[in-house]
């Protein structure tokens, strides 16, 4: 197993398994999200997975979702046809399942015994997780990306090269109003500056 870091960005990612563990901080922000979000994203895109073929289930918080018939929530079952069968119509499919630290025991379980038996030469799967990763996942190899948290100065620098890549100029004191509106919210940073490039002038 191997492991990269992620400050913020993920677009230097370069996938090489078919099996991603995505980690991040406990209770990860918008911006730590986002940036979870788009390593899964890159890789499904760098393993030319098509975005209609990409399944995405957000897993139900501890105590939420309905009841399935089996051992996982209505919610997962989804992925157990993905899983078992792959494409009916060939090429690469592939599956994200994002906040993975809902998972009931079980479940967790189930998802292990059912990646075991998996064909990951024609699945791409990219498990999202916020804290630690339990060992029965862990143990079945990939490859693990992790996002560590946020702080105010990475946020600023994040800023900079936005506003730098986007071609905006900002009028003196604006991205520090920025950083007092946002924070660490580099989702939230990255809409407004949407916003601003539709507009002319600084």
């Amino acid at each position: 197993m191997t492991s990269s870091d992620f400050l913020v960005g993920a677009r230097d990612y370069v996938g090489a398994m078919s099996l991603l563990i995505i980690t991040g901080p406990s209770n990860p922000g918008p911006g730590e999200r986002e940036q979870m979000l788009e390593v899964a994203t890159a890789h499904m895109v760098q393993h030319d997975v098509a975005r209609d073929l990409v399944v995405r289930i957000d897993v139900p918080g501890r105590g939420a979702g309905e009841d399935g018939d089996g051992s996982l929530r209505a919610e997962l079952e989804p992925m157990i046809p993905l899983l078992q069968s792959g494409s009916l119509f060939g090429g690469t499919q592939g599956l994200q399942l994002v906040d993975a630290e809902n998972l009931q025991k079980a479940e967790v379980e189930t998802l292990a015994e059912l990646l075991q038996g998996a064909d990951l030469a024609t699945i791409e799967v990219a498990l999202v997780y916020g804290g630690a990763v339990p060992k029965a996942v862990r143990q079945l190899g990939g490859q693990t990306v992790s996002v560590k948290k946020m702080w105010e100065r990475q946020a600023s620098q994040w800023l900079d090269e936005e506003v730098q890549a986007r071609g905006l100029v900002l009028e003196k004191g604006a991205a520090e109003a920025m950083m007092k509106r946002f924070g660490t919210d580099t989702a939230s940073m990255g809409r407004a500056l949407d916003q601003l490039e539709e507009t002319s002038g600084k």
